[in-house]
């Protein structure tokens, strides 16, 4: 074996496990990337049915071309064959957590609270109001964590009243 000393130590190491996968997502497309920090946002899995509202046949907030179901499929069994997350019934599951935290400090910190409440708003948008009930806490969890963000007083009302109807329900439950 031979071995090349300064150009061993000029490679940038990543420091721990976080930074090793962010760096393997950054190779992915641009359009797995975003899929994979929005799911960052909701946790360590997430639904396939929560998935559809944030891709499958909506419109995102930076697109102007649809975003298809099957289009995201094929994307999210890249990152199953990755290794990046798994498949579980209908949940897709980070395959650990620091693939997860990788994923979600790829959004700039600053961003942070922003991308909650555009993943909030967008399941809001997307999601049929006979489905609401199912995903409440979901919508009104990521809404929350984005809150400071919310400028108009009528989207300060209808996003009080979703925290009304979570509060009852879980009252109820």
């Amino acid at each position: 074996w031979e071995w090349n000393s300064s150009l061993i130590e000029s490679k940038k190491v990543p420091d721990d496990a976080a930074d090793l996968m962010a760096e393997k997502i950054l190779h992915f497309s641009p359009d797995l990337q975003l899929l994979l920090k929005k799911m960052a946002c909701l946790g360590s899995q997430c639904d396939t049915s929560i998935l559809c509202l944030l891709g499958g046949g909506c419109k995102d907030h930076n697109r102007e071309d649809n975003y298809s179901m099957s289009t995201m499929l094929c994307h999210l069994d890249i990152a199953i064959h990755e290794g990046i997350v798994k498949k579980a019934g209908s949940k897709y599951i980070f395959a650990h957590d620091q693939i997860q935290k990788a994923a979600y400090e790829l959004i700039p910190k600053c961003e942070q609270s922003k991308w909650h409440l555009r993943v909030g708003m967008q399941m809001l948008r997307t999601c049929k109001d006979e489905d609401l009930d199912n995903i409440l806490f979901v919508i009104v969890d990521q809404v929350n964590r984005g809150k400071m963000h919310i400028t108009e007083v009528s989207q300060r009302i209808e996003f009080a009243e979703l925290n009304f109807l979570a509060g009852e329900k879980a009252k109820a439950s």
